[in-house]
């Protein structure tokens, strides 16, 4: 049986104590944590925590954080409420199976590659419509799909949300035919009107 590793809380507490603002990142990666530490620098503004066995993130991350990387963690969900300063958010190889319906204004760069997300919101920050290189949305390897060489982040967004009204027409196809031939099969009719039922 293979040896599972305790979260090293002692040694997360040790950086955070050992933080400074000349060190700007604090790295708390590859600790094997289930949690974030509650007491997290208020002035934070850049948080490194890949390889731990992170679930969920806490909905009062510094107010400051500027770029969170939580990489290779069992994440399958973000806040609904992440610090409106937030420029970059890098959760690649993780459970996320969606985004918050409402993303910071500010976010700039987006990494989500190698994930279970499906969907995207309903409104995407500005900085996505003609991002810098190397910024805005990055989900390869997810089940949406992959941006096409040259296509524009406003043409790939629209593709996206195309494709997801079209799977929820055919998912609601589906349930009213279910639906119908259930209800309406005619010896159920008859159980229900009698024989003498008038089909018209």
């Amino acid at each position: 049986m293979a040896h599972v590793r305790s979260p090293n809380i002692e040694e997360a507490q040790r950086r955070i104590a050992d933080w400074s603002d000349e060190l700007e990142c604090l790295d708390i990666s590859n600790l094997n944590l289930t949690e974030l530490p509650h007491n997290l620098p208020a002035n934070l503004q850049y948080l490194r925590c890949d390889y731990n066995n992170l679930t969920t993130l806490p909905n009062n991350l510094p107010a400051n954080l500027k770029e969170l990387y939580c990489n290779d963690t069992r994440i399958t969900s973000l806040p609904d409420t992440l610090p409106e300063s937030l420029e970059i958010l890098s959760c690649n190889f993780t459970l996320l199976t969606f985004l918050p319906e409402t993303l910071p204004a500010n976010l700039k760069g987006l990494y989500c590659n190698c994930t279970q997300l499906d969907s995207l919101p309903d409104k995407l920050p500005r900085h996505f419509v003609n991002p810098v290189w190397s910024y805005g949305l990055w989900c390869y390897k997810t089940n949406l799909p992959d941006k096409r060489q040259n296509e524009s982040m406003l043409d790939y967004y629209t593709r996206i949300k195309r494709k997801e009204r079209e799977r929820v027409v055919e998912r609601v196809r589906a349930i009213k035919e279910d639906l119908m031939a259930k209800t309406w099969h005619t010896s159920r009719v008859i159980d229900w009107c009698g024989e003498n039922f008038e089909w018209g």
